[in-house]
């Protein structure tokens, strides 16, 4: 008979009661280590010796939330600033401070703090322009990017300022209990704080006080967060009452706003220096927008005189942004477009691009001075009246342009003159140095009274005059392109009169001056009225100048300095038909523009065939 092996079995039930044990253990273990009493002073000592500076917490624990996050608590938190930091302030004086971990930290290498709380004190956060931070204890000399993340804070009766060099940005948020809350009572979502904000951005000075939901979200979120308030800035204020969220880098909108300023002064900060100008301006709409495009729909908007709706766009693109503006006018001032544009209207374009992407660029690179993405804009503007000072004659206006890599194209503009138009196209290239252009121009059925006095249109002038003109230019000033300009002006009047004492003075024609200031003037047609300008250099040379009537036939020769505003053309008359007192003599014009001269010379016989140059000019 012989003894039976024995065999031990491990059973399900022993494995897990061993497992829970290990678990158990490991969990004594933990809390052990992680008791405030002792983990305080490590950490604290740790960080000191590395930061160079006093660092300190009364306690520190750690424990989880009910979706197991983890969750480090501190008491009594002290901490000096940096050596070269506003040594009227410690970097943190705070009461408690609380950080809920995600576990998106694994995944992404670093830590990332998916809730930060601050309550009781004051915290600065300061940055210089070459990368130095103060808030960097572990390595406070690294220069690099950041290594942790938040992405949403709660403030209780906390302050925090803030500090960017590279950015020109100072400002101090407080947030407090926000005692007149309403939100609870009127069935929409509370907002329980008060957020109040004071600072400066590119030297001007700016206040913002809120009412906000109880967390702020910052980044990668997604998650919005209820707000309402104003920011005011120089005289200018902004009123705001929606959601935001993920403020840093990619916001996310959806709010009423409603701007209002008495001039341009208080947007230095982003149009640039500027000559302040007496234009208030005033703006209501909606502002919505995620990661990659944002708009601004304006329901009413004001500046000057002129009255403006549409929307405003800016999108992201994989190189590029395009800023796009379509916007319609009722009533519209050529100096309040003019004021908002600037001398250099694609150089103000440059500047609103760089002032509004260069804080998104400096969070993005911590490691690299800002640098603003290159931007593209659209503009389509529509106006049904169009107004400008000594001009009368001004109708509705309508002009679509691009400005891409430099370079301005205009492909349609629709200006009404009269009962007229004038259309064309152009294009600037603002890369080349100096900046060059081109311009195609084409007037039609502008009724010539429109440019007279009222008690002279019908008296002296009347018809429509049609034309073109191909024009180029290059220079960095008004004065550079009109004496560098080139091309082809050519012009001419259809179902014209002209009253019989005014042709009888181009005609000099004494004796019918006489009869027409004794017995009156009457109109008479104009057959032919056509003038055709070679431009080269900024000298308009006439081709062909002819005005041919029942009685006279002048035409003209000379020039025009553009630069200059300067006139030398001579214009010969021939009488049709014989009269008494007719002068042999041809006409002198000459002298500044504003300062006209006429004077009598020999007469001059004219280059061209004028009845033949008016066959080729009618149309």
């Amino acid at each position: 008979m012989t003894d039976a092996p024995v065999r031990t079995v491990s059973t399900p039930r022993a494995r897990i009661v061993a497992r829970g044990l290990a678990v158990v253990a490991a969990l004594v273990v933990l809390a052990l280590l992680l008791q405030p009493w002792w983990l305080a002073p490590m950490i604290g000592h740790w960080l000191s010796a590395s930061a160079k500076r006093e660092v300190h917490f009364d306690s520190m624990w750690v424990t989880l939330t009910a979706s197991l996050q983890p969750v480090v608590h501190f008491r009594g938190v002290r901490i000096e600033n940096a050596p070269w930091a506003d040594p009227h302030r410690p970097f943190a004086a705070l009461g408690a401070a609380t950080a809920v971990f995600s576990w998106l930290s694994l995944r992404e290498h670093r830590p990332i703090i998916a809730l930060l709380i601050l309550r009781d004190g004051e915290v600065d956060m300061e940055r210089r322009s070459d990368g130095l931070r103060n808030w960097r204890l572990s390595r406070p000399d690294d220069r690099g990017p950041g290594r942790v993340k938040a992405l949403s804070i709660r403030s209780e009766n906390a302050t925090v300022r803030f500090l960017h060099e590279g950015l020109e940005l100072d400002f101090e948020a407080k947030a407090s209990a926000n005692r007149d809350d309403d939100a609870s009572a009127a069935g929409s979502e509370p907002m329980p704080t008060r957020l109040a904000v004071r600072g400066s951005w590119r030297s001007v000075a700016f206040v913002i006080d809120a009412a906000t939901s109880e967390v702020l979200t910052f980044a990668e979120t997604g998650r919005m967060f209820r707000t309402r308030g104003q920011a005011t800035s120089g005289g200018a204020r902004l009123d705001f009452d929606g959601r935001l969220g993920d403020l840093v880098l990619d916001p996310i909108v959806d709010a009423r706003v409603a701007l209002a300023a008495p001039s341009l002064a208080p947007f230095a900060a982003v149009l640039g220096p500027r000559h302040p100008e007496a234009k208030a301006i005033a703006v209501a709409g909606e502002l919505k927008g995620e990661p990659g495009r944002y708009a601004l729909s304006i329901a009413k908007g004001r500046l000057g005189a002129t009255d403006v709706a549409g929307e405003l766009s800016w999108t992201r693109g994989e190189e590029r942004d395009l800023v796009r503006a379509k916007l319609t006018s009722e009533s519209a001032s050529l100096a309040d477009l003019r004021s908002l544009a600037g001398r250099r209207p694609a150089k103000a374009v440059e500047r609103v691009a760089a002032a509004t992407s260069a804080p998104a660029a400096a969070a993005a690179s911590a490691s690299a001075p800002a640098r603003a993405r290159p931007v593209d804009t659209e503009l389509s503007f529509a106006a049904r009246r169009l107004h400008g000072e000594g001009m009368p004659w001004l109708q509705g206006a309508r002009v679509d342009a691009a400005l891409a890599d430099g370079r301005l194209t205009v492909s349609h503009f629709d200006v009404g003159i009269g009962q007229g138009r004038a259309v064309g196209k152009a294009t600037v290239d603002t890369a080349s140095k100096p900046p060059r252009g081109d311009a195609e121009v084409d007037v039609s059925a502008i009724r010539i009274e429109s440019f007279l006095p009222p008690n002279a249109a019908k008296s002296l002038l009347s018809g429509t005059l049609n034309g073109r003109a191909v024009l180029k230019a290059n220079g960095d000033s008004a004065e550079a392109l009109l004496a560098n300009a080139s091309g082809t002006v050519s012009a001419f009047v259809s179902a014209g009169t002209i009253s019989s004492l005014l042709d009888a003075k181009m005609g000099l024609q004494g004796g019918r001056v006489v009869r027409g200031m004794l017995a009156g003037a009457e109109p008479m047609a104009v057959r032919c009225a056509a003038a055709v300008l070679e431009l080269e250099r900024g000298t308009a040379k006439i081709r062909t100048l002819v005005v041919d009537t029942e009685r006279t036939r002048t035409s003209g020769s000379g020039a025009i300095d553009l630069a200059k505003e300067t006139v030398d053309v001579v214009l010969t008359p021939e009488a049709k038909q014989p009269g008494l007192f007719i002068l042999d003599r041809s006409i002198h014009l000459h002298g500044p523009l504003r300062e006209l001269r006429h004077e009598l010379v020999p007469r001059v016989a004219t280059a061209s065939a004028p009845a033949r140059a008016c066959r080729a000019e009618r149309p």
